[in-house]
């Protein structure tokens, strides 16, 4: 018997729309609570119990992705547990890179007020990632404090494109940052207490490439205090082992030295160490590695390039 043609694209289409209709029922019906409580488990699991992580809600997001609703992320210390909380989180599967059989993700993270996008693209362990901010509040973010010693405030946008390969030599990355109404709150360290600081904006360029990483450019304007920052790092497997030769410049204002005279003091004592130039900023170089940096006593950031390309020669 001779089917019509008519009729076999008819049945096909019947077919077609069964499957469809079969995988969206699933999409729609599917316990995405369970999958979230998966999701949790697993973070614990992986992190030894150092982080649990708590959704308001999970859902599917697009065709390959899930999203989540106020996220709850909190590590546990000894000193008490650090809660950090985001409003909402977004992971997918790219699935055009898929279809050509590579790795392909994409995430979006409304963090203090602001956004963080990425998109990860995986080869084998070579890693290409692209990452933008914008307006990311500082102080809406506790673990900040924790790590910083002291409360933090400011705006922070940027974006980063990077290479990474496991040939650090071919690796490659651009990163621009801007941090606006930049503050450090009271804080005190090794005893010594350091007053409220206003650092105004900051906008600094850097890159790597060749295996050596390098601050382009790094200007500060405005704040209690004038900062200038160069720095450079030869590279290795190891980040930590990496060499580093870090110089910066700063001076406060005459009126916040003024309000402080113990801060007035420490830095007249600082001057047996930090050298002093014509425009009165503190130069303090450091040179070694990540894991043991050294300071260079009575050392202008002018002198220690001077050295560093003498050395070369």
């Amino acid at each position: 018997m001779k089917i019509e043609r008519k009729t076999l694209l008819r049945g096909s289409a019947y077919i077609a729309f069964g499957i469809s209709s079969l995988f969206l029922s699933l999409y729609l019906t599917f316990p995405t609570d369970a999958l979230g409580q998966r999701v949790a488990h697993e973070i614990q699991k992986a992190s030894k119990g150092k982080f649990n992580v708590s959704f308001g809600e999970f859902s599917f997001y697009r065709l390959s992705g899930v999203q989540a609703e106020q996220v709850e992320l909190r590590q546990s210390k000894a000193g008490g547990d650090v809660k950090l909380v985001l409003d909402s989180v977004k992971a997918r599967v790219n699935l055009f890179p898929l279809l050509l059989l590579k790795k392909s993700l994409s995430a979006y993270i409304d963090l203090g007020g602001g956004e963080l996008s990425a998109d990860i693209d995986l080869d084998g362990k070579d890693v290409d990632l692209a990452i933008s901010s914008e307006n990311i509040a500082l102080e809406k973010i506790p673990f900040l404090k924790e790590y910083a010693g002291m409360p933090m405030r400011g705006n922070l946008s940027g974006k980063v494109d990077m290479a990474w390969r496991q040939n650090i030599a071919k690796s490659t990355a651009n990163i621009e940052l801007a941090l606006n109404k930049m503050m450090l709150g009271e804080a005190s360290i090794s005893g010594f207490s350091i007053p409220a600081l206003t650092l105004g904006n900051l906008e600094t360029k850097m890159n790597i490439e060749k295996g050596k990483f390098s601050v382009q450019s790094f200007k500060q304007t405005g704040g209690d205090i004038s900062a200038r920052l160069h720095a450079n790092s030869d590279l290795r497997p190891s980040i930590m082992a990496s060499s580093m030769d870090v110089c910066a410049e700063f001076k406060f204002e005459d009126s916040v030295l003024e309000k402080n005279p113990k801060l007035k003091t420490a830095l007249q004592l600082a001057e047996v160490q930090l050298k002093k130039d014509k425009e009165s900023y503190l130069h303090a170089a450091f040179r070694g590695t990540f894991s043991r940096p050294r300071l260079r006593r009575q050392v202008l950031c002018s002198d220690a390039k001077k050295s560093k390309k003498s050395k070369k020669k």
